[in-house]
């Protein structure tokens, strides 16, 4: 069936939604069946039932990589266990770390972040800072919200940033701690 053929009832859909239909059963999005002596052309859905999906990139592993609110317990298990780790410092009054962590987050979720990567939010100056989250900021000494850090998984600092970070910037960063 031709798209042009689906219009006028996806459109039709449309304006009973807009004429009050609140459920998808009172819509009747079926399509009607052709009349006994139509001619129906079938090579659209042969040419779907031949085609071949494209195999699946199997050379890039799946990323089993993570963003977390910080705990020292976790952070140590990350740091024993020999992950390489991003930390972000992380303020909830700060409008540049607001703007940027849904970013970072969907770095993480899209798995475009090298697998193996444990990154955490630390709390900076915030009301939701704890004593363990200070102590690791003077320990970085670490002196402003919005700032990045990144170790290799054998603990060294690899990178810093400060400030407004370009997603390809944060995604150049977990490359070189990438294990």
């Amino acid at each position: 069936m031709k798209y042009h053929t689906l219009l006028p009832f996806v459109l039709g859909g449309l304006f009973l939604v807009g004429q009050g239909c609140s459920s998808p059963s009172q819509i009747d999005l079926s399509l009607p069946k052709p009349a006994e002596d139509a001619v129906v052309d079938t090579s659209i859905m042969e040419d779907a039932a031949t085609k071949q999906e494209p195999a699946e990139d199997t050379a890039m592993p799946v990323s089993d990589s993570t963003y977390q609110e910080f705990s020292l317990a976790a952070y140590t298990r990350a740091q024993t266990a020999g992950k390489p780790i991003m930390l972000n410092f992380y303020a909830n009054w700060c409008p540049t770390c607001r703007e940027q962590e849904p970013r970072i987050i969907a770095l993480f979720e899209m798995k475009k972040v090298p697998a193996g990567i444990t990154a955490f939010r630390v709390n900076y100056n915030d009301s939701e800072t704890d004593a363990d989250e200070k102590t690791l900021a003077k320990e970085l000494k670490v002196t402003y919200q919005h700032t990045h850090v990144y170790f290799d998984a054998q603990g060294n600092e690899i990178a810093r940033t400060l400030g407004t970070t370009p997603d390809s910037k944060v995604l150049e960063n977990l490359q070189k701690i990438a294990p």
